[in-house]
């Protein structure tokens, strides 16, 4: 009987251990807002994309360094120039009347994420969170800057390759629109895969087998 007791508790250790290093090793993904070397560099899992406002289409932001169409000296991407004074540049975000730029982070795997970034500035823009599409119903989030908080997060479910969009949209029209704006980090909660369950799911387990360990020691006790 001793021996089951032991068993049990070393199981019970062990289990939550595993728990523990697997909630533990959890992706957290920072955004680099140093845009000198963008040109080059894999900034993956993030981007800078459009959304053109009359179709829904979103686009890839092209990276323009200090030759850019809006700004001459400021290392910025822009949409183009179809869309006049779209860009991103110097850790901050400006819409164009026809288009909104949009800070992006692609899930690199499903699970749970929690998104801190940084929005302020006049109340001449509006940030609305996506995922995915530029539609009423993939809207996550919507809100305009004050000057008092600047820090914000939000927590969303997401399956690998979902695009989550900031986008800041420019109300009535351009003027003053240039916004501080910027992804902070995005940190895994949770990581779902095929192989490995997810960190809530593996506590569940843990529990499942310890109950049923102490379920056979208390049918030997009674045995004996």
């Amino acid at each position: 009987m001793k021996k089951l007791f032991t068993l049990l508790g070393t199981l019970a250790l062990v289990l939550t251990l595993a728990v523990s290093a697997f909630a533990a090793d959890l992706p957290v993904y920072r955004f680099d807002k140093d845009m000198t070397d963008w040109g080059t560099k894999d900034i993956t899992p993030f981007s800078y994309k459009y959304i053109v406002k009359e179709t829904g289409k979103i686009g890839d932001m092209v990276y323009a360094g200090n030759d850019n169409l809006w700004n001459q000296g400021m290392k910025m991407y822009q949409a183009g120039a179809d869309y006049a004074y779209c860009f991103a540049g110097n850790n901050c975000l400006h819409p164009a009347n026809n288009a909104d730029p949009a800070v992006c982070f692609t899930a690199p795997a499903s699970g749970k994420v929690k998104i801190m970034y940084v929005y302020y500035g006049q109340t001449t823009t509006k940030l609305e969170v996506y995922k995915n599409e530029y539609k009423a119903e993939a809207k996550l989030k919507e809100q305009t800057p004050n000057m008092q908080d600047t820090d914000f997060e939000i927590e969303i479910e997401v399956k690998k390759g979902d695009v989550i969009l900031f986008a800041l949209d420019c109300l009535e029209d351009i003027a003053s629109d240039q916004t501080p704006m910027w992804i902070k980090t995005a940190e895994y909660l949770r990581v779902d895969s095929e192989n490995n369950p997810s960190t809530g799911d593996a506590a569940i387990c843990a529990v499942i087998v310890v109950t049923a360990a102490a379920a056979a020691v208390a049918f030997a006790s009674k045995k004996h």
